[in-house]
């Protein structure tokens, strides 16, 4: 998050402009070093790793790019998988869209959270802002990101 707002700031742009070659997708849930074997609470699996590139994901991140760069589809959302004990022979868990940033994945608080569909991207108002009392903090105290 903070590379894209350092890309942000060094280029002048905002978000709408840094959709035309920058889309970054925060994976909610996603345990970058495993826990116990485990990967992740959350849909993590989008084909971005062996691991993650089975039969039964529902989006493989890398078909996202190749689209994108050879036909100009950019994806909106990812569609993170996520099985039973990260097995895909122990059956599906659940399925979530994944928003690109600067849009948080929420949770519509009505029905299944495990039903993609109750998910939705919401835009975070103040996605630049990164100095003192901003939340997480991203950059120093003087809004630099150096």
């Amino acid at each position: 998050q903070r590379y894209y707002l350092k890309v942000g700031q060094t280029l002048g742009m905002d978000n709408t402009a840094l959709d035309g070659f920058l889309r970054y997708f925060r994976i909610s849930g996603m345990a970058h070093c495993g826990v116990g074997g485990i990967s992740g609470a959350g849909a993590w699996m989008f084909g971005q790793s062996g691991a993650a590139a089975v039969a039964g994901v529902a989006d493989n991140v890398i078909w996202n790019m190749v689209d994108w760069v050879e036909n100009g589809n950019a994806p909106e959302t990812i569609t993170g998988t996520k099985f039973y004990y990260d097995t895909p022979s122990m059956g599906l868990e659940f399925e979530r869209p994944h928003c690109r940033f600067p849009y948080r994945t929420t949770y519509s608080g009505s029905g299944d959270w495990t039903d993609p569909s109750t998910w939705s991207c919401v835009f975070i108002d103040a996605w630049q802002q990164c100095g003192v009392g901003a939340t997480p903090r991203l950059c120093n105290a003087d809004g630099s990101l150096t």
